[in-house]
């Protein structure tokens, strides 16, 4: 067949690099260079995620504008809504003498889809804490620990749900009768899957991906290999520092299986990587410089053969610094 019909047809990449390295910090301002995505931009401290949000707001009652309806009390906490919110009325939490006093709501979500959670809290006359788990009261999505604010500060955390709803749990620290604490404008939202890379396809299957990052803990970012399609990415191998652990998954048909996470230091500008040995099916996930937990084998048919490789930002608070893949 003709070589121009056949780049035509796509049977040929005569654009996919073997090799690829990008400084985003010594490019200034603009779009993505080298790497394609349409919710990345370069900003003067490095490339900068904005991902899509899709669908309806999820928290029902989330401004607390009248009431504290589709919200529970729990410990004893005496729910009200007053003024001098972030926006409007807010939520004050009030202790009875009971640890702990809470408000309660849960979420439906779609398991192994990325979401974006957010909470206004201002210290009453006592901090709070913000958490979010897979079961009542659970924390293994995100936990703040105490936290207190004398203004109104905005809590974000991006994640994966790994189940069908999110459980959320906002409380004031104490138990000392009529302490409180107050909350406002508790968003979530789903994140549209693509918006969250910046992809190219490269010459080769195996290799090493590796960037050096900006991290704010609770918004994981990182980077991927082996994805197989960048307008619906069901198929990939990703490794992610969410601030405290390093994440390394891979996403087979759309459902994620996470291979280790692992509490791993976070260091401003360090670069967590994905290496795959040449010719063979054996992955190694790892951060500033060192392998973390044991090496993988990731055998699946619709991961091992693709070639589109890149960067997964889950918010525009961090900051990509650089970007190399090296071909095996």
């Amino acid at each position: 067949m003709d070589i121009r019909k056949m780049i035509a047809l796509g049977m040929l990449d005569v654009d996919a690099p073997k090799n690829l390295t990008i400084d985003f910090t010594a490019l200034g301002t603009g779009g993505m260079v080298g790497l394609n995505g349409a919710t990345w931009t370069r900003s003067a401290a490095g490339a900068v995620n904005t991902p899509t949000a899709t669908g309806n707001e999820l928290v029902a009652n989330g401004g607390f504008d009248s009431d504290t309806a589709n919200w529970n009390a729990g410990s004893g906490a005496v729910l009200s809504s007053i003024a001098g919110g972030q926006s409007g009325n807010c939520l004050e939490i009030k202790s009875t003498g009971t640890s702990s006093p809470n408000a309660r709501q849960t979420v439906t979500t779609e398991a192994d889809s990325w979401y974006d959670f957010r909470v206004y809290h201002k210290n009453g006359s006592a901090p709070g804490r913000i958490r979010a788990g897979t079961t009542l009261g659970g924390a293994n999505i995100s936990d703040t620990g105490t936290i207190s604010d004398v203004a109104w500060a905005n809590k974000i955390v991006a994640y994966r749900s790994p189940v069908t709803s999110t459980f959320l749990w906002l409380s004031m620290i104490g138990a000392t009768a009529d302490l409180t604490t107050l909350f406002d404008t508790v968003t979530i939202f789903k994140l549209s899957l693509p918006t969250l890379f910046a992809w190219r396809k490269f010459a080769t299957q195996y290799g090493k991906v590796e960037a050096g990052m900006n991290i704010v803990a609770g918004t994981p970012e990182g980077v991927y290999m082996n994805m197989d399609n960048s307008s619906n990415p069901l198929n990939m191998v990703t490794c992610l520092h969410n601030g405290t652990n390093l994440v390394g998954s891979k996403r087979v048909n759309g459902t994620v299986t996470e291979l280790i996470n692992t509490a791993t230091p976070y260091a401003a500008g360090a670069k967590p990587y994905i290496y795959r040995a040449p010719g063979t099916n054996t992955y190694q996930f790892g951060y500033n410089g060192s392998q973390v937990g044991v090496d993988q084998t990731i055998s699946d048919a619709s991961i091992i053969n693709n070639k589109i490789h890149g960067l997964m930002g889950t918010h525009q608070q961090n900051q990509v610094l650089n970007f190399t893949f090296t071909g095996a």
